[in-house]
């Protein structure tokens, strides 16, 4: 569903993404930061497409995989002459889709999950005109061996999750923070901050927001072996 507000001054950002969780770590990273402001949101390349016609927003951040392909409506919106910088946010993706997305005038490309400040630096950049590319994603081009392969994060190990850690990992799914996880769960935030690293290590994820979206995907793959059970 589409939302918006209007906005005078700040950097008027449009946030475009199927996981509402994702959608929800930007706006309080950018909530700490003063000089940016959200005014719109949507889950759908359609929507992207409706909301920077409507708002004119200086950065648009755009999920590569959403219902209608984000990569086709970044192309719509520069074919329109939006002045609107597009950063592309993605899990994990291949060279050919790489070079699409900047290909249809895509302004930056960058994986979900980078730290909030290294985001704030990137929005910033491609405001002053310049192309960013996740280091990542960046060396993937630039080399020759298996150029079409996933850039996927390390495979997940759950079971070796501990039982406690499994309570934690479903708390910070939901979007609790470890304050609130140790309320929950009756114990220090300190005991939390200790399990957070080693947990993140097994999954393969750098971050709280990392670790959310393995969930989320986790879950619906068990859902659907259940349904064709």
């Amino acid at each position: 569903m589409i939302s918006h507000k209007k906005v005078i001054n700040d950097v008027s950002v449009v946030v475009v993404d199927d996981h509402e969780l994702l959608r929800r770590g930007i706006r309080e990273t950018l909530k700490e930061h003063p000089g940016f402001k959200i005014v719109g949101e949507g889950s759908s390349a359609d929507e992207a497409v409706v909301l920077v016609s409507r708002l004119r927003p200086d950065i648009l951040l755009l999920d590569v995989s959403l219902p209608g392909d984000g990569v086709v409506a970044a192309e719509k919106i520069k074919h329109t002459r939006s002045t609107t910088k597009i950063i592309m946010l993605t899990i994990y993706e291949n060279r050919a889709t790489v070079k699409a997305a900047l290909n249809a005038g895509a302004d930056g490309y960058v994986l979900k999950g980078v730290d909030g400040n290294d985001l704030v630096t990137i929005i910033k950049t491609c405001l002053k005109g310049e192309r960013h590319v996740s280091p990542e994603l960046a060396a993937r081009l630039l080399t020759d061996e298996n150029l079409d392969q996933p850039i996927a994060p390390a495979t997940p190990q759950w079971s070796t999750l501990s039982s406690r850690e499994r309570q934690i990992l479903d708390l910070v799914a939901l979007g609790h923070n470890n304050s609130e996880i140790a309320k929950e769960l009756k114990l220090t935030e300190n005991t939390i901050k200790h399990y957070i690293t080693p947990m993140f290590l097994k999954l393969g994820v750098r971050n709280r927001t990392e670790a959310a979206l393995l969930v989320g995907s986790k879950n619906r793959s068990a859902r659907k072996q259940r349904a064709k059970a």
